[in-house]
């Protein structure tokens, strides 16, 4: 692990002590060839290896896989040591889990029809996916779920699917949550949390006596009216973890639908100046921006650079940034240069502008 010795792949150089080798950043042709490394845990895969099953087999020291752009149909990863798979889904029929998985990550929004077959129907296996979900009636025992990236989810009818449900955590964009009350179904549920959902009152939400399990209900950034009868509920009852902060006025979610920023509004480390700062200097550097690009700009990258200096500058004045929120920056910004026309601008020299300036 101290070792500063280099191994050549192809070309292309990684230290003996790596944990994580990448096939993008190191490319190899045959997975055979990672063997050499000792302390390797995780491979990322942007493309299919013939082999990758077989080493995995063979070198059980490997417990995080991320396979994307495979194109294939069937995979099997039994007899591996593999415990945390990110997965894309595309094209996917049956996906057969190692005994030792216990997570699952869909890396695609598309909406799959994969059959799954995981260790007792999915006793010990966690599943995260992006947007959109078909429920898997292979997985009767499936422990947990959790959605992130969610616009409109509908709860009904989920419960038959996963009755033996523990855990239930979904992440809105924000998003709406449909037949909110079916979570009153899951009867075997232990943990529960939202976070930026909304599309539900105060009549939608479960007592103790629906979810007598439960020990864990937290809901972050959801509409204010169901505040005060989640605390009515569950404030006195033994045992239970209760968090309930951010509750939001309908205006709120008009005002941050399109608000990369909504996220700092009510923590407690950031000024409600600064986040006024942050969303008005969006906004602004959106519009002016999008300006520019509609062909009546002379110099529209001249221009470009100095709305992009000026947004990185305003960002430099915020001593409370970290890395949380430098992410939500660059994002930001990124979002916004997405939906700039790709022959007006060089957007590479946009975002080498904004790390050139940043200080965060």
């Amino acid at each position: 692990m101290e070792s500063n010795e280099e191994i050549n792949i192809n070309g292309n150089s990684a230290k003996l002590s790596s944990h994580r080798i990448s096939d993008k950043y190191t490319p190899f042709n045959s997975a055979l060839e990672l063997k050499p490394f000792p302390c390797l845990s995780e491979i990322i895969c942007e493309k299919w290896h013939s082999d990758l099953i077989e080493f995995l087999k063979d070198y059980p020291f490997i417990h995080e896989l991320t396979l994307i752009n495979h194109n294939q149909k069937k995979l099997d990863f039994r007899g591996t040591s593999v415990t945390k798979l990110m997965i894309d889904m595309r094209g996917l029929e049956e996906l057969w889990l190692g005994e030792e998985t216990e997570q699952l990550l869909f890396q695609n929004e598309d909406l799959e029809n994969c059959k799954i077959y995981a260790y007792n129907n999915g006793e010990e296996l966690t599943i995260q996916f992006i947007s959109n979900y078909n429920s898997h009636k292979e997985l009767q025992n499936l422990k947990s779920l959790h959605g992130i990236n969610l616009k409109n989810f509908n709860l009904n009818g989920l419960s038959s699917f996963h009755p033996h449900l523990k855990e239930l955590r979904l992440w809105g964009t924000p998003g709406n949550i449909q037949n909110f009350s079916s979570v009153k179904e899951f009867k075997e549920l232990e943990r529960f949390s939202t976070y930026d959902l909304f599309g539900f009152g105060s009549s939608d939400i479960p007592t103790p006596e629906d979810l007598p399990n439960l020990n864990w209900l937290w809901l972050t950034s959801f509409p204010e009216e169901v505040a005060k009868i989640i605390k009515t509920l569950w404030k006195n009852r033994s045992g239970i973890s209760l968090r309930i902060t951010k509750p939001r006025k309908a205006e709120w979610l008009a005002q941050n639908l399109d608000n990369p920023f909504r996220n700092w509004d009510g923590a407690e480390h950031i000024p409600i100046s600064s986040v006024k700062k942050a969303v008005n200097q969006y906004r602004k550097t959106r519009s002016e921006l999008l300006k520019i690009t509609n062909g009546t700009e002379k110099n529209p990258e001249i221009k470009g650079l100095e709305i992009v200096s000026n947004y990185t500058n305003t960002f430099n004045k915020m001593k409370f940034i970290e890395t949380e929120e430098r992410d939500e920056i660059y994002m930001a910004l990124c979002g916004i240069l997405d939906i700039l026309p790709d022959n007006v601008i060089d957007k590479k020299k946009l975002l080498d502008r904004f790390e050139e300036l940043r200080d965060f």
